[in-house]
C-alpha cells in the first residue's frame, strides 16, 4: 500500500522531461520566425516610419502572438490528451513509470485532464509551491491534483474498485519543501538588497563628490608642498602654483576651478568671477560636494 503513489522525485524528473518536450515546438517556431522576420523587423526599427515599416513591425508582433497561442494549445493538448489516453501518462510520466488516475484509480476523462492542465497555471504562479505539495500531502497530490481530484500513482498499480488509500502526513517533507522554496527566495532578495544598497551608496558618493579622483590627487600634491608639471586627470588639468594646487576642467564651457592650499586638507571650488548668484553657479552645478572657496 505504501508504493501506490508516485514519489515526488519521480514526478519531478517527469516534469523536467515534459518541460523539454513541450518547449521544443516553441523553440522550433521561434527559430523559424526569427530567421524569416527578424531582419525585416530590425530594418523597420532603424528605418523612417512609413506604412511599410509599420506593417513589418505588426507582422513580427503578430507572429510572436501566434507562437504564444500555438505554445498554449500544445501545452493543453499534450497534457490533456495523453493523461486521458489509454496510457494515462505523458512521455515524461511514461519514462518514469507513473500515471494519472481518479479517486478510484481509474482513467480520467479528457474534461478532467483539461481541468488538471489549466489548474497547473495556479501552481506555476505561486512560485511552483503547488508542485512541491506532492512531497507532503497524504495522497501525494499537487495543488492541481487537489483541484481536479486526480492522483499520480505508479504504473503497476491496478484499481480494485476501492478508494485510493491515504498515506501518513510527512512534516519532514513539508519542512524540506519550504526550505527548498524559501532559501533561494531569501538569497535572491538578500542579493538584490545588497546590489541596490551598494548602488545607492555609490550614487550618493558620486553626488556628494563627483570628482573624487581629482580631489585625492590635489590633496596628495598639496601635501608635498612642491610645484610639479601639470597633470591631466578625469577631464581636469591639475597645476601647482605658488599658493596651492588648482584643477581646471578641460571643458571650457564650465567656468570654475578646484583649489587646495599647500598643507590644506579640504578642496574648495572657485566659481567664475562673473557668477554672482551663490545658489546657482558653476560650483553648485558641476562641482557638488565642494564648498565655495572663501
Amino acid at each position: 500500500m505504501q508504493n501506490v503513489y508516485a514519489s515526488f522525485w519521480r514526478r519531478l524528473v517527469a516534469f523536467i522531461i515534459d518541460s523539454i518536450v513541450i518547449s521544443f515546438p516553441t523553440m522550433l517556431l521561434s527559430g523559424v520566425v526569427a530567421a524569416l522576420f527578424m531582419p525585416k523587423f530590425l530594418g523597420a526599427m532603424e528605418a523612417e516610419p512609413s506604412p511599410e515599416t509599420i506593417s513589418a513591425m505588426f507582422s513580427a508582433y503578430g507572429f510572436v502572438m501566434v507562437i504564444n497561442l500555438v505554445s498554449a494549445l500544445f501545452f493543453w493538448l499534450y497534457y490533456a490528451f495523453m493523461e486521458s489516453s489509454a496510457k494515462q501518462a505523458t512521455l515524461g510520466k511514461m519514462a518514469m513509470g507513473i500515471k494519472v488516475v481518479d479517486e478510484h484509480g481509474q482513467r480520467i476523462s479528457f474534461a478532467r485532464a483539461t481541468g488538471r492542465t489549466f489548474a497547473k497555471i495556479i501552481s506555476y504562479t505561486i512560485l511552483y509551491f503547488g508542485f512541491f505539495m506532492a512531497a507532503f500531502t497524504k495522497k501525494r497530490q499537487a495543488l492541481h491534483d487537489l483541484i481536479a481530484t486526480t492522483y499520480v500513482v505508479n504504473a503497476g498499480y491496478q484499481p480494485d474498485g476501492q478508494p485510493l488509500p491515504q498515506e501518513k502526513f510527512r512534516p519532514g517533507c513539508l519542512i524540506l519543501t519550504l526550505l527548498a522554496i524559501l532559501t533561494p527566495l531569501v538569497l535572491w532578495f538578500a542579493l538584490m538588497g545588497w546590489i541596490i544598497t551598494t548602488g545607492l551608496k555609490e550614487a550618493n558618493t558620486a553626488t556628494r563628490n563627483p570628482h573624487q579622483m581629482v580631489a585625492e590627487q590635489m590633496k596628495a600634491l598639496a601635501a608635498q608642498n612642491t610645484q610639479t608639471e601639470p597633470v591631466e586627470l578625469d577631464g581636469f588639468t591639475i597645476t601647482t602654483q605658488e599658493d596651492g594646487v588648482y584643477a581646471t576642467p578641460a571643458n571650457t564651457l564650465t567656468e570654475f576651478k578646484l583649489f587646495i592650499p599647500y598643507g590644506g586638507t579640504d578642496v574648495c571650488c572657485q566659481p567664475d568671477e562673473d557668477e554672482d548668484d551663490e545658489e546657482f553657479n558653476s560650483c553648485t552645478l558641476f562641482a557638488k560636494g565642494f564648498p565655495v572657496c572663501k
